[in-house]
């Protein structure tokens, strides 16, 4: 009930997952009831936070992450999403190079089937030059934060682009709802890089970055 409460008094903007969210506990439904079954990749925000602090424990990080996508969203496809984002960031985080993390995953049976082949599907398009750019393929796979094309327009990225920077511009430059991409994208290129990917101009305005950067090192240490 604790996301149900602070969406409820969040006083910007929410959006479509976290309005269902208030709706449903306003009516006294209470976990699991209270999630979506929005197939948004939704979940992408919270595989950072418990990667960096599970990703030593492959069994408890899977544990954690599918409970995690549970607050949120109902179905396979969106929690098989998250999984998919946790694994690929563990391996980053443990010195695993993000196109070998990426092309892990389509075997990696703690994914399910479909997800895995969602996942084949960039990398083939990648390895076969089927678009010039991030912003054709993400054309080609959805501008929205629907699955599978939102996880899939941010492999692309990831296997296309070199650093933070880049690939989060590649990104910026595709269009469409950009936000859950951007999440993805921003964790493993900086779990690649550390934390001096990120241009000190980006820092300075980013209004909460003090505070952000403070309570990540609460997470992390």
């Amino acid at each position: 009930m604790v996301s149900y409460h602070a969406a409820k008094t969040y006083t910007g903007r929410l959006n479509s997952v976290f309005k269902e969210m208030v709706v449903k506990g306003d009516a006294g439904k209470k976990y699991p009831e209270l999630a979506s079954p929005s197939k948004d990749l939704h979940g992408g925000i919270k595989a950072p936070i418990l990667v960096a602090t599970s990703y030593e424990d492959s069994s408890l990080l899977l544990q954690k992450i599918r409970e995690a996508a549970r607050v949120h969203e109902i179905g396979t496809e969106a929690e098989n999403a998250v999984v998919a984002t946790a694994l690929l960031l563990q391996q980053v985080v443990q010195g695993v190079a993000i196109s070998d993390a990426i092309k892990a995953l389509p075997s990696n049976e703690a994914i399910s089937a479909d997800t895995r082949a969602s996942v084949q599907q960039v990398i083939d398009a990648v390895d076969a030059k089927t678009f010039s750019d991030a912003t054709a393929a993400i054309a080609h796979f959805g501008k929205s934060c629907s699955l599978p094309g939102a996880l899939q327009g941010s492999l692309f990225v990831l296997l296309t682009s070199v650093g933070f920077v880049e690939a989060l511009r590649a990104n910026m430059l595709a269009g469409g709802d950009n936000c859950s991409r951007a999440i993805v994208i921003g964790a493993v290129t900086a779990s690649m890089q550390g934390g001096d990917a990120i241009p000190a101009e980006w820092k300075e305005k980013t209004k909460a970055y003090a505070q952000v950067e403070t309570l990540t090192e609460k997470i992390v240490h």
